[in-house]
C-alpha cells in the first residue's frame, strides 16, 4: 500500500528536492478514503509485459517530462519525437 505522504516523498526525492512544505488540510464532506487495487488481472491478461515498480515508473515519467520544453507555445512539439 502506498500512502500519499510516501508518494510525495518519493516524487520529491526523484526530483532532487530536499524539502518542500506540504500542508495537510481537513477532509471535505463526501471525500473517499482508501482505495485498494491489484495488478493481478493485468499480469494475467498480459503475461509477457514487464511491469515497472512505482519508483521506476515515476523516474521514467519525470525523465520524460523534464525534456518537454518550457515555452509559451508547444504547437510544433510532439512528445513521441523525444529521444
Amino acid at each position: 500500500m502506498t500512502l500519499v505522504k510516501n508518494l510525495i516523498k518519493l516524487i520529491l526525492k526523484i526530483n532532487g528536492i530536499k524539502s518542500y512544505k506540504v500542508i495537510k488540510k481537513n477532509s471535505t464532506k463526501g471525500d473517499s478514503f482508501g482505495y485498494n487495487s491489484s495488478n493481478r488481472l493485468l499480469k494475467k491478461k498480459f503475461p509477457n509485459y514487464k511491469f515497472l515498480s512505482l519508483q521506476q515508473g515515476l523516474i521514467k515519467y519525470f525523465n520524460w517530462i523534464h525534456k518537454v520544453p518550457n515555452k509559451k507555445s508547444l504547437k510544433n512539439f510532439h512528445p513521441f519525437k523525444l529521444k
